[in-house]
């Protein structure tokens, strides 16, 4: 519900097509997640990733129609809501933080700090070359 809410808000409209996206990945997901509990040896991100990469391919005959569907859901209104899920879950940690104590405060900004650093660094470089 929350990625259709800023799915909208990023398409500024409410459309069918992004419902439809929304549930072709979200079928994805689920028939991806249900292939890795029956075969326990490879995981369900393989499955999902395996099965995203089948159904966009030529290969198959409904790419064209789930190509149009997925694309009408912006990726930045994906990312919103899966860093903003990911942001809260220290929360369900908190005792494991509180034992750790005030150590993990200086490495955490230290390795925060040093991967912007070369982020910024990696990025100078590589736009630099492309001008």
């Amino acid at each position: 519900m929350l990625g259709l809410g800023t799915a909208f808000v990023a398409a500024k409209e409410v459309s069918w097509d992004i419902v439809g996206g929304y549930a072709v990945l979200l079928a994805l997901v689920l028939l991806g997640l249900l292939l890795g509990k029956v075969s326990r040896k490879i995981s369900a991100i393989v499955w999902i990733t395996t099965l995203g990469a089948y159904v966009s391919s030529p290969w198959f005959f409904a790419s064209d129609a789930l190509n149009r569907l997925v694309g009408s859901v912006d990726f930045l209104s994906i990312a919103t809501i899966m860093l903003t899920l990911a942001g809260l879950s220290p929360g369900k940690d908190l005792p494991l933080l509180r034992r750790i104590g005030w150590k993990i405060v200086p490495v955490g900004l230290v390795a925060i700090t040093v991967s912007f650093l070369l982020s910024v660094v990696i990025a100078e470089f590589t736009l630099g070359a492309w001008g």
